[in-house]
């Protein structure tokens, strides 16, 4: 799942609804869009963290990404799809 901040910060990671109906999170969360600026590049200025909650809120936008999105290739660890 991707989540858009109202700062405009953008994460990426896997959605884990969190004990409080105020808030959500995602694991293994890697940030792609810093606040009021363009995607990152070539992972300057990245950060991946195991785990981020955030405040509903907070979050304008949220998506849910195909499968495999960030593995590439979509093949699986033996090679074979």
């Amino acid at each position: 799942m991707r989540i858009t901040l109202a700062s405009g910060a953008e994460f990426e990671g896997t959605y884990n609804n969190g004990p409080e109906p105020t808030s959500c999170r995602l694991t293994m969360v890697s940030q792609k869009k810093l606040p009021n600026s363009a995607d990152i590049q070539n992972g300057a200025g990245r950060r991946e963290q195991p785990t981020m909650s955030f405040q509903r809120k907070e979050i304008t936008e949220a998506r849910v990404l195909p499968g495999n999105a960030s593995k590439g290739d979509g093949k699986a660890i033996n090679g074979m799809e």
